[in-house]
């Protein structure tokens, strides 16, 4: 598309020199390569798109040695980071955004390529550090924990449950040759007897 001429008084074109968009009024048209940066920037996802796309590329990727960027980035439609100096390349590939009301999500794959390749997906509240109880989890749960092990199970993983005091859950581990899938979940409240035992998928560390 042509670019419009412009007519304005000299200060505003020295100003326009500045801007990414070369015009006056709302109506300039941006960069098409400006228009996917911010795309890629504004990408996001919810808890349970976050938990079902972890569970496509744990079917189709059984060896995470051979995940790099450009599969990461398709499997969850989400731009992943990678720092420069050698404190963040030992933790790879990573993206952090919002989840659901209340909470984050991140993804972190450390030592990419790899035989020692981890991939980690946690969901954690936005103010770790306020004071008071932990929040509700229900926005986190709508894949909860029964449905996520059951999708691991149908896979072909064998499912080992450690637990303790009163059967709590300590973590469950999903394991078949070359992969093992840990899975630690919490209860959707800390009250109500029913949401107390509801478990929800708090961290997957795939190995």
């Amino acid at each position: 598309m042509p670019i419009r001429s412009i007519s304005c008084a000299p200060w505003v074109l020295a100003l326009a020199l500045v801007l990414v968009l070369a015009g006056c009024g709302p109506s300039a048209t941006p960069a098409s390569g400006g228009a996917r940066r911010t795309a890629a920037t504004a990408s996001s996802m919810d808890a349970e798109t976050a938990l079902l796309r972890l569970l496509v590329l744990i079917r189709d990727r059984p060896e995470l040695r051979d995940v790099d960027r450009e599969a990461l980035q398709q499997a969850f439609d989400v731009p992943f980071t990678s720092g420069d100096d050698a404190v963040d390349a030992l933790e790879g590939l990573r993206y952090e955004g919002p989840a659901a009301k209340g909470w984050r999500v991140s993804i972190v794959l450390s030592r990419p390529g790899t035989e020692e390749a981890v991939l980690e997906l946690a969901f954690a509240p936005e103010a770790q550090d306020a004071p008071g109880p932990p929040p509700l989890a229900t926005p986190i749960c709508a894949l909860d924990f029964d449905r996520f092990a059951a999708e691991l199970r149908d896979m072909g993983l064998l499912h080992d449950k450690l637990r303790g005091e009163l059967e709590r859950s300590l973590k469950d581990m999903f394991r078949r040759p070359g992969q093992r899938v840990t899975v630690l979940s919490r209860g959707e409240a800390n009250e109500a007897a029913g949401q107390i035992v509801h478990a929800c998928v708090r961290r997957v560390l795939i190995e």
